[in-house]
């Protein structure tokens, strides 16, 4: 397992157009639309986090985001970059995007390498998690701390998902016709993977309400 948290500097092509119509209506004005640079955004998710009296953020659900004081209070964007293997943090509260490393000059992404192809927050515990499909690995990122460990997997992982309830995290494998699954502890940490044979090449993963039921789309 290795961390890390730095990132160097990418050139900016394609721009991310947040849309909060619908999202969180207290936490912006609906008809406010702006722009961020960024580099070959493949995935992204939502998280909101309050300002403890310590200076830590912690998080909440988007759903009770509210509307207040923006030194308080945040509404993060967090922006998978594929080639470039970086994530980005921007912060729709204000409009800023976050300086994951202040040692090194301009706006640094957070850097993990590699060629990032999905992401997911987990609902419970806001943590991202995201699929390296260049490495064949699973990193797990801290919003709060930007601190992130990443797993190795045994095949190439397609697609990801967070059940509703923060409990489980499931992927697929299209090349070796698998569904990979591995249990959430309280604090979004992976427990060990498990891998069940289906056959074809899942692609796509869905669940009802309570994850009781999987649906799984093949190629």
């Amino acid at each position: 397992m290795r961390t890390g948290a730095h990132s160097s500097m990418m050139r900016a092509l394609p721009l991310l157009l947040p849309l909060l119509l619908g999202l969180a209506p207290a936490c912006a004005d609906p008809t406010s639309v702006s722009l961020f640079s960024l580099s070959y955004p493949t995935s992204f998710g939502i998280i909101c986090q309050n300002k403890g009296t310590d200076g830590i953020y912690v998080p909440v659900a988007v759903s009770e985001c509210k509307a207040g004081d923006v030194s308080t209070q945040r509404l993060l964007a967090v922006v998978a970059n594929g080639p470039t293997g970086d994530v980005g943090f921007i912060d729709l509260t204000s409009g800023d995007a976050l300086d994951t490393n202040r040692m090194i000059p301009g706006y640094t992404r957070l850097h993990l390498g590699g060629y990032l192809s999905e992401l997911a927050i987990n609902p419970s515990s806001e943590q991202a998690y995201v699929l390296d499909t260049a490495g064949a690995r699973l990193v797990v990122i801290e919003p709060a701390t930007l601190e992130w460990s990443d797993i190795e997997l045994p095949f190439v992982p397609g697609k990801l998902l967070v059940t509703k309830a923060g409990s489980e995290l499931l992927l697929t494998a299209p090349t070796t016709g698998q569904i990979g699954r591995f249990v959430l502890d309280e604090a979004g940490t992976p427990g060990e993977l498990e891998t069940f044979d289906i056959g074809g090449s899942p692609n796509a993963l869905a669940t009802n309400e309570d994850g009781s039921l999987l649906a799984v789309a093949h190629f």
